[in-house]
């Protein structure tokens, strides 16, 4: 004990050896973290656009299904856009759903809805099994190099 407070007594300080020696340590732990926390910061942001897409594929595909289960008429239209007629109180409203660049668009009367963007392919596919009608709605959206896809099985109420 006695030789450790003599020893610990006679430095006056670190030389310069140990302090290259300290920074360099110092260094290499921060250079692990740093990537550790960009590797991290990176996975975070790509799960967060991939949620992004799937959120709002999902949402995108709900709002047609929704419009189509009460649906008397559901056709295609020249321009490849599809036609959605519900009748209400004897009121017919039809509702377009149609690509614009990558924008999903429904259109009832003159008022224009973008339901999502980013919009890879969307398509409205007759399904028939059986007795049983139904429409397979379908839309993929991609953003950089994300892509997520949401389909539903919808039949019509009539």
């Amino acid at each position: 004990m006695c030789h450790i407070r003599q020893f610990l007594q006679n430095r006056k300080g670190m030389t310069l050896v140990e302090v290259m020696v300290v920074i360099v340590v110092v260094g290499i732990i921060i250079a692990g973290a740093s990537s550790l926390m960009t590797a991290a910061n990176s996975s975070f942001r790509a799960i967060s656009v991939r949620a992004d897409l799937s959120r709002r594929a999902r949402a995108a595909v709900e709002v047609v299904a929704s419009r189509m289960r009460d649906a008397s008429i559901v056709e295609q239209q020249l321009s490849g856009a599809w036609k959605v007629t519900v009748f209400r109180s004897g009121v017919g409203y039809d509702y377009l759903f149609s690509l614009s660049g990558d924008d999903l668009l429904m259109t009832l009367g003159s008022d224009v809805t973008v339901l999502t963007s980013d919009v890879a392919s969307f398509s409205i596919v007759p399904f028939v099994s059986g007795a049983t009608f139904a429409y397979q709605v379908s839309v993929r959206l991609e953003s950089g190099s994300a892509s997520r896809e949401c389909s539903i099985l919808v039949s019509l109420r009539r």
